[in-house]
């Protein structure tokens, strides 16, 4: 492979509290690493607070881009994928851009590979219910199509963008994501007791982390959680982690009154938003891990849960099945009597428990940032192949 000079849309640069910007980070430090002879142009909006941020390794830039919108909004945002980065891309001389989320410029001087990590606005119109929001998938459903490659997180990401996008399946490639090499088992007993203190944590739980959408099932998840504490008492608390909606809305329902609504409000724990550094000793101390997600892209905290050896319950359908494989109980999303009945047996059961942990852990060994690194600069080098010699 020649060696190339990469501009990378970095709108999410420095946002790692989102999946596109955790993907952003992992991606462009892992290539930077194992392609050192690249050179990787990292266009970020001018007086964003990102900029500050260090550099990854010597053979990454920064590129500053004004709008005239300023640095931050929608419009700035539009302006920045659609003019602001396709007139760097010739500034800079690059020789490909990558886009690592859903936002293909109309038209650039060079080839693009676009990350697509789901196509939720099409799948669940309710998420772009705006004009605005209606207009702006509209615009990206039609401007991925000018693509060279489509990255996928997962395999059921990859029909549905064939599917919704119309694209043809050979310039669709599925290339999953990684798990961080901090989220291991945790066993310092002091780095646990600062955790469960900090949050003040049960004794014993059951962990649900992460967002509070109504594709992500949590009045589901409340309701099951009561049916379990019906037939078995002692059943352990449940901890939710995540910043809930202020107030609950029909998009975003409030989990808090989920709880109160299943009767179990004593016996759920919000702890409120989690610090990156933490997750490993709370997925490490929780008897297993809830993913009850209608829909997922790919699933990054169900991967997380897996690599910190916890037993994991997940949805079937979308991409959850296919990450989690055969290393967890996997359920209809939709029978609450059926994950009731799973948290009663894991919390039952420590052999089983102890079991599901250990082929979590292993599945979890077979997603690494090295590989998404390897295979997406694959798709660099064949987009720019196809490029120059067409």
């Amino acid at each position: 492979m020649r060696s190339l000079v990469i501009g990378v849309n970095g709108w999410f640069w420095g946002q790692e509290t989102v999946g596109s910007g955790q993907y952003l980070h992992q991606l462009l430090v892992h290539l930077a690493s194992l392609y050192p002879r690249d050179r990787y142009i990292l266009f970020v909006p001018a007086g964003a607070p990102a900029v500050s941020r260090p550099l990854p390794a010597a053979n990454v830039e920064y590129a500053e881009l004004h709008t005239p919108f300023g640095a931050r909004g929608d419009l700035a945002k539009l302006w920045f994928e659609q003019v602001s980065v396709p007139a760097a891309c010739r500034t800079w001389k690059v020789d490909l851009l990558h886009v690592p989320y859903w936002a293909t410029p109309a038209w650039t001087p060079v080839p693009v590979v676009t990350t697509i990590h789901d196509v939720i606005p099409l799948i669940l119109p309710e998420y772009a219910a705006s004009p605005a929001a209606r207009a702006y998938t509209r615009l990206v459903s039609l401007t991925a199509r000018r693509s060279r490659l489509v990255l996928a997180d997962s395999q059921a990401t990859t029909r549905d963008v064939c599917r919704y996008l119309r694209l043809p399946a050979e310039r669709v490639r599925t290339v999953y994501l990684g798990v961080a090499p901090g989220l291991v088992p945790i066993e310092d007993e002091q780095v646990l007791d600062g955790v469960r203190e900090r949050y003040r944590l049960p004794e014993r739980y059951m962990l649900y982390l992460g967002g509070f959408d109504r594709r992500k099932n949590v009045p589901m998840l409340m309701q099951a959680y009561a049916r379990a504490v019906r037939r078995r008492p002692e059943q352990p608390a449940l901890v939710v982690g995540g910043r809930p909606p202020e107030k609950g809305t029909p998009l975003f329902p409030d989990p808090r009154r989920a709880a109160v609504e299943a009767g179990v409000q004593e016996r759920v724990h919000f702890i409120g938003w989690v610090r990156e550094e933490d997750k490993p000793a709370l997925y490490s101390m929780a008897c297993c891990s809830l993913f009850p997600s209608l829909y997922e892209g790919f699933g990054l905290p169900v991967l997380e849960a897996m690599a910190c050896g916890t037993p994991v319950i997940a949805a079937r359908g979308s991409s959850l099945e296919e990450i989690v494989g055969p290393a967890g109980i996997l359920l209809d999303p939709a029978e609450p009597d059926a994950w009731a009945e799973a948290m009663c047996r894991l919390c039952m059961e420590p052999a089983l428990a102890q079991e599901l942990g250990a082929r979590a852990r292993e599945r979890a060994g077979e997603f690494s940032w090295e590989r998404t690194a390897q295979e997406t600069r694959r798709a660099f080098a064949d987009a720019d192949r196809e490029w120059t010699s067409g």
